[in-house]
C-alpha cells in the first residue's frame, strides 16, 4: 500500500493529507507523522490505515490538540 493510498484512507483525520513516513531501527519500524503526531508501526503491516487510525484513536488529544 502506498503512502498516497494511506493518506486517502485517513482523509477524515486532520493533517492526514500531508502525512509523511520514514524508517527507523534499520528499517524495522515505520514512523508516520501527521502534524505533530508520530505513530510507530512494525514494517510490513498490510493494513496500515486501520493501525494508524487505532493508534491515533487511543490518544485522541494528540491529533485534536
Amino acid at each position: 500500500m502506498s503512502i498516497r493510498e494511506v493518506r486517502e484512507q485517513l482523509s477524515d483525520i486532520p493533517g492526514a493529507g500531508t502525512m509523511t513516513m520514514e524508517y527507523e531501527n534499520g528499517g524495522r519500524i515505520q514512523v508516520f507523522k501527521i502534524g505533530e503526531v508520530e505513530v510507530r508501526l512494525e514494517s510490513g503491516l498490510t493494513n496500515l490505515a486501520p493501525a494508524i487510525r487505532a493508534a491515533i484513536e487511543s490518544n485522541p488529544s494528540s491529533i485534536n490538540g
